[in-house]
């Protein structure tokens, strides 16, 4: 008989990406980070001439040594790319899911033909 707590469901994130305003090609990575340690990444979906992410993201196994996923009010923050978001959110344990929108604002042009490519 184990005492063992069942672990938490992932914490559903999801939401349009935009960088500059223009939503980002089908495929585009979206990763989300707790701690500094990337938890997980998805790609996201072209649905409607809008591009669509979805992100489930872990609880933390505290029964291990390495950070695998974010604890009860972390901030999470998320990357497009290689960009990070301007947005933010914490991780609620057992959580509805939750829609962000996620963009970039000001990146350089010059990089941008590189993401498009």
């Amino acid at each position: 008989n184990s005492s063992r707590v069942p672990p938490a469901k992932p914490y559903q994130v999801y939401g349009l990406v935009r960088i500059n305003e223009v939503f980002v090609p089908e495929g585009t990575q979206v990763s989300a980070w707790c701690d500094g340690v990337m938890i997980v990444e998805s790609t996201t979906v072209m649905e409607d001439g809008k591009t669509w992410y979805v992100l489930n993201i872990p609880a933390d196994d505290l029964e291990t040594s390495i950070k695998d996923g974010c604890t009860s009010g972390e901030e999470i923050f998320f990357k497009i790319d290689a960009f990070e978001a301007d947005q933010r959110t914490n991780w609620i344990e057992d959580g509805p899911s939750y829609r962000l929108d996620l963009s970039v604002g000001d990146v350089n042009q010059i990089f941008l033909p590189i993401i498009l490519n």
